[in-house]
């Protein structure tokens, strides 16, 4: 009732993105099925009941955009956050095949690696590299930038590109180098 309130009393959207995304994080048979639960109804079911509805009420205007924020986990595995990875995977899969019957509306798909937000702070087995993380404002831009363009999809930098390429043409490597610099640390900070 909430959300149909809220929609309804919403005018025509130019650009609607869909960026919330929570984890948990750990061995996926130690996690708990309520946090679990918890991840895949803010990342994944949450989109898609208020892309229906959006779409439903005709909200998004002819011509304007809905960005979906999914994770590079999509082309290279996180171990130690499963359930964050299929959801953000999921994200991916549903835009893709949105933008199938979307004729008047743009779908943009977004994966962004480590951006620095309380999100990647909170996960983040070891915060040492908080500077290196990108700042939400530059992909903030480069996300509008996109828009411009008509984009399908957006991997923010050279250096995810290539990281994405690896994962999906050298998945072992990808997850060796994510298990030691992620799951291994998040292990370790756990205990």
């Amino acid at each position: 009732k909430d959300l149909e309130k809220l929609v309804n009393e919403l005018g025509s959207v130019d650009i609607f993105i869909h960026s919330a995304g929570i984890s948990a994080v750990g061995r996926f048979i130690k996690t708990d099925l309520a946090k679990q639960k918890a991840v895949l109804d803010v990342n994944l079911r949450a989109v898609l009941i208020l892309t229906k509805e959006l779409l439903a009420r005709n909200k998004i205007s002819r011509g304007g955009s809905i960005v979906f924020v999914s994770s590079l986990s999509h082309q290279a595995s996180y171990p130690g956050a499963a359930v964050y990875a299929a959801s953000k995977d999921g994200i991916s899969s549903f835009a893709r095949s949105l933008r199938f019957f979307l004729k008047d509306v743009h779908v943009l798909t977004v994966y962004p690696g480590p951006t620095r937000t309380p999100h990647a702070a909170k996960y983040s087995p070891d915060n040492s590299n908080e500077n290196k993380r990108m700042l939400p404002a530059v992909l903030a831009k480069k996300i509008y930038n996109s828009v411009e363009q008509r984009k399908r999809s957006l991997v923010p930098s050279f250096m995810l590109q290539v990281f994405a390429r690896a994962g999906t043409y050298f998945p072992y490597l990808t997850e060796q180098l994510m298990l030691r610099t992620l799951y291994k640390k998040i292990e370790k900070s756990k205990n």
